[in-house]
């Protein structure tokens, strides 16, 4: 099967009264994903009843991509800020493009 891409969600639930950091944040490290090699594009969305949850659906050229990406973010903690405004644990999921 050839490889056409994934898109990669991730879920996060923010702690009450801490949506505009979690906003400020995201705004300013977004611009360095979409640089990344293999980002394709990457969008953030807020839930629209719950407004502690936010979604980021990425689209990259591989998983494997997306994994080297992940791995310089943890390699330079640049997240860390982020999950300490978290309420729970982030999902992570992995969408390997079936047809385009």
């Amino acid at each position: 099967m050839p490889d056409h891409g994934a898109t990669i969600t991730l879920e996060l639930t923010h702690a009450p009264g801490k949506g505009d950091e979690v906003d400020a944040f995201l705004t300013s490290i977004l611009p360095d994903t979409r640089a990344y090699k293999g980002c394709r594009w990457v969008h953030a969305y807020r839930h629209h009843t719950d407004e502690h949850r936010v979604i980021l659906i990425e689209e990259w050229d591989s998983v494997a991509d997306y994994e080297a990406y992940f791995a310089w973010r943890n390699e330079n903690n640049s997240l860390a800020p982020l999950i300490a405004m978290l309420a729970a644990p982030p999902k992570l999921d992995f969408w390997p493009t079936l047809i385009t």
